[in-house]
């Protein structure tokens, strides 16, 4: 029995850039309040618009259209096969796009040029 992919999460991930941005912010913006000195309160709140204006940058989902193809179709094991994976954009420009492709249990991570 197959079963289905796993579906798209809709996530909003932090990198650890962001994680550490966000951890300074909140350190700073409490150090300042209760030392009563708005400096770091003012950088605290650079980082946190630094912060939402990365979410809001990386926030919009790519729109592709993905196809496989895998050459021949059947192949004994151990022999070779060929697979092509053509990727179309549908939506606007995106940069730094990175797809994974599971064949079996091993998973291929293809870094995509500009599309």
């Amino acid at each position: 029995m197959r079963t289905a992919p796993p579906a798209v999460r809709a996530t909003v991930a932090l990198t650890p850039l962001g994680w550490g941005t966000l951890a300074g912010a909140v350190v700073l913006y409490a150090a300042g309040f209760a030392l009563g000195y708005p400096e770091p309160v003012v950088l605290a709140t650079g980082g946190l618009f630094a912060l939402a204006a990365a979410l809001a940058w990386t926030a919009p989902k790519p729109r592709l259209e993905v196809r496989r193809e895998v050459t021949p179709i059947k192949v004994p094991r151990g022999d070779a096969a060929v697979a092509v994976l053509t990727v179309t954009n549908l939506g606007c420009v995106l940069l730094g796009l990175r797809a994974r492709d599971r064949i079996g249990a091993a998973e291929h991570t293809i870094d995509l040029p500009r599309v």
